[in-house]
């Protein structure tokens, strides 16, 4: 905030805080309370207004120079990223950032747009007119309370999964997963991104203004509705009748016994949590230690709690915000364990020391180790297996998983259904008793614009918002968090992480002629540039062209992941120190 001379990039907050900072020297809506350090956020916009009385209504904002208009964002507290800000000219246009593909504009028209509030930093003297009247342009579609309904909604989130945002169900309800996709598309097209769908935004869907609803969408919405109506008289039904089939268990149905009906389906499809018992988790509490840092916590039926992680924002291809656990609070997930790579290797051989420095370098050996911040949705265990991709890292562990005795308590929701090769797939069970596959791979477009092939349905089951930390993210987290403090769930995680660095190291012998695989050393560092993915196999290659290929093998990333470089280099000094590998031959791998 304190560089005269910036020029952006920005967003929308970042750059009225920067303005707001130089003109008067005043720091507003940022946190910390630091020029060299604050980060802006509408989010803490509305917070600073709101605690200081300084908001106005909005048509007297629209005619007071400097004066501030801001939509703030529309989930609780200041978790969720979509919202927007743009400082008034008085004559009902407004400077703003606009997005990369405009900039810094002056832009018309703001008696139209949805804001909330009008603001007036305190301390700044203003000179406003009589107002102007302010009526937002109908049919714009954005999350509101209660939530926006109907088959234009559908419309909208057909149009915007077609063209590889993925909206979440298309069940024609204007949630903050559809409010996300519609952001990520503001953002990949470089346009305001206020997550509203207003006319710039549907033409980019490529739907008229204002949006035309088709039968087909009129159709498909009486049908959810239909089935929403439903699913709810079951549940009601359920919980109306608690002794017909055990005892009813309000938010946990506990694990499934032999066959059931519908109305016991739909109280378990509505399952929050593992249980009965002492670690039964009954809800989840935030705290807020410093000022705009949040931590997470589930509570159990014990009376105690566990700790979750920690919220953080980060910016890759979009802005996101989700949990992660520091190296300082990493005592707080010990009670679900850390790799034993002496213990496993009695189990699993010696490619149990193989991934030894890889799980240290991804998760420092902690089996309940949590990242539901970047563009994996969900990132979780010892070896850090991501959702994003599919037949490979978390889909694959949660098979694994779900194979266990213990998986239903955990669960509940999800089973395994073999598909036309008798592959066993993620599926989640639904309240009219159907199962639905979490496993669909689809061509997903980012917000910059590169088109990978996700898994987004087992993405949104476990992260189903990326700009806040949600009830599915953290019920996922408390989920797996106790369930690796069974023994049989860690050992899953270490049969999944030898498995995949097999897999890994095999392919590279076979692309890599040079890389036979009977140096360990070698061995070690081939699979944890792989998994990292810091290299592929022609970088790899070129390793091994010459001499000295552990010293070129290092090499790689080191400039970029320096600390890293040296986890892998610290485990393979103590692990010469103690012998443990002599002999080692690629028939190890098998």
């Amino acid at each position: 905030m304190d560089n005269a001379t910036f020029h952006g990039p920005w967003d929308c907050a970042e750059f009225v805080s920067w303005c707001v900072y130089q003109a008067y020297g005043v720091l507003f809506g940022v946190r910390p309370d630091n020029p060299q350090t604050a980060d802006a956020y509408t989010g803490y916009w509305t917070e600073d207004a709101l605690s200081s009385h300084a908001t106005i209504a909005v048509s007297q904002a629209l005619n007071t120079p400097g004066a501030i208009l801001l939509r703030r964002p529309r989930s609780q507290g200041s978790g969720h990223a979509i919202g927007h800000i743009a400082i008034s000219r008085g004559d009902g246009s407004t400077v703003e950032a606009r997005g990369a593909r405009f900039g810094v504009v002056i832009a018309t028209g703001a008696a139209s747009r949805p804001w909330d509030y009008g603001v007036l930093v305190p301390g700044i003297e203003y000179t406003a007119g009589a107002g102007q009247p302010y009526v937002p342009q109908a049919g714009q579609l954005m999350v509101t309370s209660p939530l926006t309904r109907g088959p234009t909604v559908i419309a909208v989130q057909r149009a915007l999964q077609q063209r590889g945002y993925e909206p979440g169900r298309i069940d024609g309800v204007f949630g903050v997963t559809t409010e996300a996709a519609v952001y990520n598309l503001q953002a990949a097209e470089g346009v305001a991104t206020d997550g509203v769908v207003g006319p710039e935004t549907a033409g980019l869907l490529g739907l008229g203004w204002p949006i035309a609803v088709s039968e087909g969408d009129t159709d498909a919405f009486a049908a959810v509705e239909a089935r929403e109506q439903t699913r709810i008289d079951a549940l009601s039904l359920r919980l109306l009748t608690p002794g017909q089939d055990g005892e009813a268990r309000p938010g946990n149905a506990g694990a499934p016994q032999g066959d059931v009906g519908d109305a016991e389906m739909a109280a378990r499809a509505d399952a929050l949590l593992p249980g009965p018992g002492a670690d039964e988790i009954t809800g989840f509490e935030r705290t807020e230690p410093r000022p705009g840092r949040f931590v997470h916590f589930a509570k159990l039926a014990n009376d105690s709690r566990i700790y979750l992680g920690s919220e953080t924002r980060y910016t890759d291809d979009m802005a996101r915000r989700g949990l992660y656990q520091p190296s300082n609070r990493l005592n707080e997930i010990a009670d679900a364990g850390r790799y034993d790579r002496n213990t496993a290797m009695g189990i699993h051989g010696r490619l149990a020391q193989i991934i030894w420095p890889t799980v240290m370098g991804e998760s420092d050996g902690y089996f309940a180790r949590l990242n539901s911040y970047d563009r994996a949705a969900f990132t979780f265990g010892c070896y850090q297996a991501a959702a994003h991709t599919p037949n490979e890292n978390l889909i694959v562990l949660f098979r694994m998983l779900l194979a266990l005795p213990s998986a239903a308590r955990f669960f509940p929701d999800l089973t395994l259904v073999e598909d036309g090769e008798q592959v066993p797939r993620v599926h989640r069970r639904l309240p009219d008793g159907s199962v639905r596959s979490l496993e669909t791979s689809r061509r997903v477009t980012r917000p910059n614009g590169v088109v990978e092939t996700q898994i987004a349905d087992f993405m949104q089951y476990l992260n189903a918002d990326p700009t806040r930390v949600d009830d599915a993210e953290r019920t996922t987290t408390a989920r797996l968090l106790l369930w690796c403090r069974q023994e049989e769930a860690r050992n899953v995680q270490v049969r999944h992480a030898i498995a995949t660095a097999r897999r890994k190291i095999s392919d590279t012998m076979r692309r890599v002629g040079a890389f036979t695989g009977n140096d360990w050393r070698e061995v070690i560092w081939v699979n944890d540039i792989r998994h990292q993915g810091r290299a592929g196999f022609q970088r790899i290659a070129q390793a091994f062209e010459g001499g000295n290929a552990l010293e070129r093998l290092a090499a790689i990333g080191a400039s970029n992941y320096p600390d890293r470089i040296k986890t892998v280099r610290d485990c393979i000094r103590t692990l010469e120190s103690e012998d443990i590998l002599r002999g080692w031959s690629a028939a190890d791998l098998q």
